[in-house]
């Protein structure tokens, strides 16, 4: 028998069992009263000006001649906004008054870092000094008592693993994918007897103490709990992989990871809160091309999503978020083909679902008053969007979960 190292083993076998967040209690089966929320991150900064365009401004002109989109492209909105080319089903999602757009999303003194920036994002919180060690939506989940203590409860799906929005005392689940979702006993390339071993060490994790008994307390009910968490999350995914849609989906990565929140609703399992991430908005250079692209997918893949539940009658029980860390700055760099723009400030938020007060909310962009660095200010908190969420949607109104001085935004029913 291969010997094994206790402390790695404990450590070792929880992370690859599967990780996250502390607490655990009985499994729960989907409750089809309650809502769904699917948050979207834009990652790397989207131009939130470039999605939806104030074609009116000349300004808008003025600063990006070769990045701006001609008034006979842009899908028009009202008499001010039109969407970029590439949205086209969720343009006409918002012709039907199931999209709320909000611009000017951002906070005072933004950091254009992406790390800060996505920590403050998804902390969900500004504090100079210290961030919380707990995410918005894990807080939220924390003072939920109707949250069920299920880990698929809160579904993080994608190669980013759990972010950071998710951490709470409550455990979540992270899974990079269907086929690659497993209860990993020892790193590859382990020897067979190692492999058993671990094996044999793991499910004795789940004894009251044994053999173990001369170990740390602690480290052995950390790695128990990780243990439990990973079989009943396996059981629970498992029946996702047998998911028939309803809806036709397109072939591309986010469609694919909403797929997976749309299966464990059809399979019935009590996920609530989902976060999925599409990458790739850092446009320095070349970004027409890049950001036609990647809100194509955007749109393609959120469509399919909301047809799905649509068509399972839960459209009025989901609601669809998109965030982006910051927006890009307003004059464009390059010229041509190879023009992009730097990081920014303020952006657009867009909400989707049967109960979105749809149409354009907030001020729009002035794009003659900028901040020193040629950003575009804010003029909606991005805490009084998340509060929205929690409050009017989650229905958490603790304190403690962003704080007090930001109320909800009138764009749910």
């Amino acid at each position: 028998m291969t010997k094994l190292d206790r402390r790695t083993l404990l450590l070792g076998s929880a992370a690859g069992a599967l990780t996250l967040g502390r607490g655990l209690g009985a499994a729960g089966r989907g409750d089809e009263g309650e809502s769904l929320l699917v948050v979207v991150e834009l990652r790397g900064g989207n131009d939130g000006l470039n999605t939806v365009v104030p074609f009116e401004d000349d300004h808008y002109y003025r600063a990006r001649p070769s990045l701006a989109l001609a008034k006979k492209d842009v899908l028009r909105l009202d008499d001010l906004n039109g969407m970029h080319p590439a949205l086209q089903k969720t343009a006409r999602r918002f012709g039907r008054g199931g999209v709320a757009i909000v611009q000017g999303v951002g906070h005072r003194e933004p950091d254009l870092s992406h790390f800060r920036s996505q920590d403050i994002w998804g902390a969900g919180s500004t504090d100079p000094a210290k961030l919380p060690e707990t995410g918005w939506l894990g807080r939220a989940s924390d003072r939920d008592p109707r949250a069920p203590a299920n880990p698929v409860a809160r579904l993080s799906v994608g190669a980013f693993g759990l972010p950071y929005a998710l951490r709470g005392e409550r455990t979540a689940c992270a899974v990079p994918s269907l086929q690659r979702y497993a209860r990993r006993t020892a790193p590859n390339g382990s020897k067979a007897g190692e492999r058993r071993a671990r094996l044999r060490a793991l499910e004795a994790l789940n004894q009251p103490a044994g053999e173990m008994k001369d170990m740390d307390p602690s480290a052995l009910r950390r790695a128990t709990r990780a243990a439990e968490t990973a079989r009943l999350s396996l059981a629970d995914l498992a029946r996702v992989r047998a998911f028939e849609p309803e809806a036709t989906w397109p072939d591309t990565q986010l469609a694919t990871d909403l797929r997976v929140v749309a299966g464990a609703l059809a399979a019935g399992l009590p996920t609530r809160v989902a976060y999925v991430v599409l990458d790739g908005f850092d446009t320095h250079a070349r970004q027409a091309g890049t950001h036609r692209e990647l809100l194509a997918e955007l749109d393609g893949a959120v469509d399919a999503f909301l047809n799905e539940m649509e068509a399972r009658g839960r459209l009025d029980r989901t609601l669809v978020v998109t965030v982006s860390e910051f927006g890009r700055r307003v004059a464009e760099n390059g010229v041509g083909k190879t023009a992009g723009t730097d990081h920014g400030a303020a952006s657009v938020a867009l909400l989707m679902g049967g109960r979105v007060r749809g149409g354009v909310h907030g001020d729009p962009p002035q794009l003659d008053r900028l901040d020193p660095d040629g950003n575009q200010p804010h003029t909606t908190h991005f805490l009084e969007l998340y509060q929205t969420v929690a409050s009017s949607w989650l229905g958490v109104k603790d304190e403690r979960v962003l704080g007090g001085g930001f109320e909800p935004l009138g764009v749910l029913s």
